[in-house]
C-alpha cells in the first residue's frame, strides 16, 4: 500500500513524513486518517569464513537495549545494497564480495517503508570496530547456527518479521533448505 494521491503532507522532518486524508466511513461521515513514511532499512546476515554469523547487541540513547542483525536506514542517495555494504563496514569493519538479497519486507501499518535483508558471505575484517560513540554502543557476537536460532528468538531481537519467518521455516521442517539458502 502506498500514500493515496489525495493525501496531503502535513509534516516533514529528518526521518518521518506524515500524510493526512479524509476517508469516508460506512455511515457516510468523514474521518481524518494519517500515515507516515520513513526511509527504507537494511539488515545484514553477515557470515564469516568459519560459518559463524555476526550479530549485534546494541544500546542507543533513545531506546532500551536490543539485539539484532547489523542494520540501519538507507540514505536517500544510495540503493539498499549500497546501504548494506556501508553499514556492514561502519558497524563491524567487515567487507564481503559475495552479497545476495534474502528477502524484502514491505512494512505497512501506520508507517510505510521497506526493510531488505541481505546475506554477506565470506566476510573479512579489514580493521577494528570504530563506532559512533555518541550515538550507539554496539557489541559484536559471533554465533553458530544453533546459537543464532536461539538469539533471534529473544524478546529484544529487533527484526521480528525476519525472526518469525526463519523460526517458522525451522518449525515446518525446512531448516535444511533455509540453511542452504543462507550459507551457499
Amino acid at each position: 500500500m502506498s500514500i493515496p494521491k489525495e493525501a496531503t503532507c502535513v509534516f516533514s522532518w529528518e526521518i518521518f513524513d506524515v500524510y493526512q486524508r479524509q476517508q469516508q466511513m460506512f455511515d457516510w461521515s468523514f474521518q481524518t486518517f494519517e500515515r507516515a513514511t520513513r526511509p527504507d532499512t537494511v539488515n545484514i546476515i553477515a557470515l564469516l569464513d568459519t560459518w559463524n554469523i555476526v550479530v549485534t547487541e546494541e544500546r542507543q540513547p533513545w531506546s532500551l537495549p536490543f539485539c539484532g542483525l547489523v542494520w540501519w536506514r538507507c540514505d536517500e542517495w544510495e540503493s539498499a545494497l549500497q546501504s548494506a555494504k556501508r553499514e556492514l563496514l561502519e558497524e563491524t569493519w567487515l567487507v564481503s564480495e559475495d552479497w545476495s538479497l534474502f528477502t524484502t519486507y514491505n512494512l505497512q501499518s501506520k508507517v510505510l517503508y521497506q526493510s531488505s535483508v541481505y546475506i554477506a558471505r565470506n566476510c573479512t575484517k579489514i580493521s577494528e570496530q570504530d563506532l559512533d560513540v555518541w550515538g550507539e554502543k554496539i557489541k559484536l557476537l559471533e554465533l553458530s547456527w544453533e546459537e543464532f536460532l536461539d538469539f533471534i528468538a529473544r524478546e529484544d531481537f529487533r527484526s521480528s518479521q525476519f525472526a518469525l519467518d526463519l523460526l517458522r521455516s525451522v518449525y515446518l521442517w525446512q531448516e535444511a533448505q533455509i540453511k542452504k539458502r543462507i550459507f551457499w
